[in-house]
């Protein structure tokens, strides 16, 4: 493969694959706690402050949605126990996801599949500003929230030769600040 496009169009898509392997959490997660027979304990599969509860679908406007250019109605669908709301648009298209399992000290024990995991703060709540591996400069990008005793996520995705000279996670983190106020703390 000689084309540097074709090259980066790959490893951004092997990129979001191990976002999505990461997050559905069917197999051990780098860091996971786990009991002696392989599974997850008890704790970590219990419901976790009201997440469980959130409709993805539900989180934004459809006045917010347009501003960025995204489809006013979402896709819902679901990765094992995150269910999740995609929005296609224009240049580029957006998951919400809600994980009642995992919070951000869990994404954080991880951080060998990030290329960059750096905490911060979205409207005060505790979150990280998350690049998969193999993703830097690719246009994908995932803000995480805390949320209860699990986690939000935005997930930005530039279309293909849409993402020279943007910065997603600003993008992520903007969207990010108007998810956040209807999460549970």
């Amino acid at each position: 493969m000689s084309d540097p496009r074709a090259r980066a169009a790959l490893a951004g898509l092997v990129g979001v694959t191990v976002l999505f392997l990461a997050a559905c959490g069917g197999g051990s997660i780098p860091g996971q706690a786990t009991t002696p027979e392989g599974s997850a304990s008890a704790s970590d599969t219990s419901p976790r402050g009201g997440i469980d509860k959130v409709d993805p679908c539900k989180l934004l406007s459809a006045s917010q949605l347009s501003t960025f250019g995204l489809q006013t109605t979402g896709k819902p669908d679901k990765l094992v126990s995150e269910p999740y709301c995609e929005y296609d648009g224009d240049p580029f298209s957006i998951r919400v996801i809600t994980s009642p399992n995992r919070n951000l000290e869990k994404f954080k024990s991880a951080g060998q599949t990030y290329d960059r995991f750096e905490p911060n703060q979205v409207n005060g709540r505790p979150g990280a500003k998350i690049i998969v591996a193999g993703d830097t400069g690719h246009g994908g990008c995932v803000q995480l929230m805390d949320a209860g005793q699990g986690s939000a996520r935005i997930q930005v995705n530039y279309k293909f030769g849409k993402y020279e000279g943007k910065d997603p996670c600003a993008d992520a983190m903007a969207i990010a600040k108007l998810v956040e106020p209807n999460l549970p703390k």
